[in-house]
């Protein structure tokens, strides 16, 4: 087996970004519950907000704005996880075609993350499970998918038992 492609989960796995995150939903109102960490926004605040499909789109875009605006503000390097190095050496020695980035988070926070941890690669965010595994099922053979989340990467082989994995543990907490 030879890895010739990396794929990374962006949230818990390269970025450290679970406070910063709640501290920009608690800024428009919002306890962000733990069982929404990982999900998109639209496979939890929808019914957090009662079903209101309009109301959570609201909610999820004033979070945005405040999130940018808080990112705009911090020094990025302090959220950086180890798997971040592992990126950006991946990139410094194989370019930019051998590195892409899964999230389910929205994909220009998520790219603002990458992108000024100095390892902008391409990105697809916003993602429920199903596109993540259809993603990784379409990148070349010998990839090698890191993610911090366990149930993600244990539904991944029981769904894709040819995509090798890596579990990024102990990063976040």
């Amino acid at each position: 087996f030879a890895m010739r492609y990396l794929c990374f989960d962006v949230d818990g796995t390269i970025i450290n970004s679970r406070d910063l995150v709640r501290v920009a939903y608690a800024s428009v109102g919002v306890s962000l519950p733990d069982r929404a960490w990982g999900l998109r926004w639209q496979d939890w605040l929808v019914d957090y907000c009662g079903g209101s499909e309009e109301h959570a789109r609201k909610i999820h875009e004033n979070k945005t704005n405040a999130y940018e605006d808080m990112l705009l503000r911090t020094d990025v390097a302090l959220y950086e996880l180890p798997a971040a190095k592992l990126a950006r050496t991946w990139l410094q020695r194989y370019g930019i075609a051998q590195v892409s980035y899964l999230t389910a988070g929205s994909d220009s926070t998520a790219w603002s993350w990458v992108y000024r941890l100095g390892i902008a690669a391409p990105l697809s965010g916003g993602l429920t499970y199903e596109n993540r595994l259809a993603k990784l099922k379409a990148l070349p053979v010998g990839t090698v998918y890191l993610d911090d989340n366990p149930a993600t990467l244990k539904q991944l082989a029981q769904d894709a038992p040819d995509i090798r994995t890596i579990h990024i543990k102990g990063q976040t907490y």
